[in-house]
């Protein structure tokens, strides 16, 4: 696409591993546990920005950055959720979350 940077796909895919690895499981493995992570960490840290993979509609897969006082600096809370589903939470870099947006596998997280 014109004014995009080419796709490094290898880049991409190491960068959603990372993600990957950085899950943070909530207390209870269920819709409102996820959802008491996500809400805890929001409000003990701060929210820096948030992101989309540019689809439209229940498909569009959303990211929230948060920066939290118990990461060292460069890391954060990333949550991505899509639809009505639940939020996933992981600890990673800013960079790493919004490149795994550009991931086709990001809407699993």
């Amino acid at each position: 696409m014109y004014g995009q940077p080419p796709y490094d796909h290898e880049a991409v895919t190491a960068a959603f591993g990372r993600v990957s690895d950085g899950y943070v499981a909530p207390a209870e493995s269920t819709h409102d546990g996820a959802e008491r992570l996500w809400c805890r960490l929001a409000a003990q840290g701060r929210i820096v920005s948030r992101h989309h993979d540019g689809g439209r509609g229940s498909t569009q897969v959303w990211c929230t950055l948060i920066e939290h006082p118990s990461l060292p600096a460069g890391e954060v809370f990333a949550t991505f959720g899509m639809g009505q589903g639940p939020l996933g939470v992981y600890r990673c870099t800013p960079e790493d979350a919004r490149l795994t947006l550009t991931h086709p596998g990001c809407f699993n997280l």
